[in-house]
């Protein structure tokens, strides 16, 4: 074991998960796990309803 972690991507069923989980995937994407959703949608959920936007100098 290296220390590395493994992540599957195009993962579109949960017949591909077990399977994935079964040869030790660590993470997975895809719309099996999740549809993706607009970013806008996330934020106020994540941040309590605010935007904050920060700028790098």
């Amino acid at each position: 074991f290296m220390g590395k972690r493994t992540i599957a991507e195009y993962v579109e069923n949960d017949e591909i998960l077990t399977i994935l989980r079964e040869i030790g995937v660590d993470f997975a994407q895809g719309f099996g796990v999740g549809r993706k959703i607009p970013l806008t949608a996330l934020l106020p959920a994540e941040l309590g309803s605010t935007y904050s936007r920060s700028t790098r100098k």
